[in-house]
C-alpha cells in the first residue's frame, strides 16, 4: 500500500554538498518533529554529490531520499515529477539557501490539503514579497480574497494536494513546463490566480532569502540572468497575457530598447531574448 505523507518537502541544491545548504542545515537544527514527512534532496548539478550523509535529518524524523539530475534540469519538470512521485497531503518547495525558522515550518506543516501557503520573503532586512494586487504585503496576517492577484517567490511555497489536483485538471500539470529556471513560480501564480480561489491562500511567517535581482554579480552571471529573465518575460506574455496586452508590452519594449541603443535610457529587458521566447513559445534549453 502506498504511504501517504503528511508533508513532502523538496530541497533543490545546486553546486554544493548537502552540508553546505543553509536550508538543509536549518531543517536539521529545527526543534520540530518531522514524523511522516518525506524529504527529497534533489541535486541539480553540476557535479554528483561526494557526501550523502543525511543522518542528522533522519534523526529529526524525516524519510529522506536523494535524487540527482546533474545537468541543471528544468525546475518546473523537477517540481512536477516530485509531486507525482509522492502521495502527500501537502508539498513544500524550497531552494538550498533559504533561512528557515520554526515559526514558518510549524505553520507550513499544518496547512490543509485545500490550502496554499506563501511565505513573506525578506532580503537584507526588507520585505520583498509576496505582492498582492500590485502591493508588497508586509503583514503575514493579511487575509487573502478569492480574486486577489497574488505573486510570490517559489522557495517556501506550500501547495495542498487538492489544489494540485485542481490545477492539473485545468492545465495538465501543477507547474508550467514551458518555463525552465526563471518564471516557474510566477507562472504557477498565474495559474492559481485564474482559479479565483485565493481565499484558500495563507500568508506564512517571514523567511530570509537571497534574491538574484537585488544582488551585485560578476559579468558572466549577470549576462546569464539577462537571458533567463528575457525568456521568462517573453513566455509570460505568450501564455498568460491577452494578445492585445502582449503586443502593447512588446511595442513598449521595442521603444525602450531603441532608447538603449541611443544611450538615452537603460532597459530592464533584452528585446532579442524576449521576442525569441514569445515567438517560439519555448525556453531555449527546452528546444535542445
Amino acid at each position: 500500500m502506498l504511504k501517504i505523507f503528511n508533508s513532502a518537502i523538496i530541497v533543490i541544491i545546486y553546486n554544493k554538498e548537502i552540508h553546505q545548504s543553509k536550508t538543509l542545515n536549518r531543517l536539521a537544527q529545527s526543534k520540530l518533529s518531522f514524523s511522516n514527512c518525506q524529504l527529497v534532496i534533489w541535486n541539480n548539478g553540476p557535479f554528483s554529490l561526494d557526501n550523502r550523509n543525511v543522518s542528522q535529518l533522519i534523526s529529526r524524523g524525516f524519510n529522506v531520499e536523494i535524487q540527482e539530475t546533474i545537468k541543471n534540469e528544468s525546475l518546473a519538470k523537477i517540481y512536477n515529477l516530485f509531486i507525482s512521485q509522492f502521495d502527500s497531503k501537502s508539498y513544500i518547495i524550497l531552494d538550498d539557501d533559504t533561512d528557515l525558522n520554526d515559526q514558518y515550518l510549524s505553520e507550513a506543516l499544518n496547512l490543509g490539503e485545500s490550502e496554499v501557503g506563501i511565505p513573506t520573503i525578506q532580503f537584507d532586512n526588507k520585505t520583498e514579497g509576496p505582492i498582492i494586487n500590485l502591493t508588497i504585503i508586509q503583514d503575514h496576517k493579511y487575509v487573502c480574497k478569492s480574486k486577489d492577484k497574488i505573486f510570490a517567490i517559489g522557495s517556501g511555497l506550500v501547495i495542498g494536494k487538492n489544489i494540485c489536483d485542481e490545477i492539473k485538471e485545468v492545465y495538465g500539470s501543477v507547474f508550467d513546463n514551458n518555463f525552465y529556471l526563471y518564471g516557474v513560480d510566477t507562472a504557477f501564480c498565474f495559474r492559481l490566480n485564474r482559479l479565483e480561489k485565493n481565499e484558500r491562500v495563507t500568508i506564512l511567517p517571514p523567511l530570509s532569502h537571497s534574491l538574484s535581482r537585488l544582488e551585485s554579480e560578476s559579468g558572466g552571471i549577470s549576462r546569464f540572468r539577462v537571458k533567463e529573465r528575457g525568456y521568462d518575460v517573453g513566455l509570460q506574455w505568450r501564455y498568460y497575457y491577452p494578445l492585445h496586452i502582449a503586443f502593447y508590452k512588446i511595442s513598449k519594449l521595442v521603444a525602450i530598447n531603441l532608447l538603449r541603443v541611443l544611450k538615452i535610457k537603460k532597459g530592464p529587458l533584452n528585446l532579442s531574448y524576449t521576442l525569441k521566447a514569445f515567438i517560439s513559445g519555448s525556453h531555449y534549453r527546452n528546444e535542445k
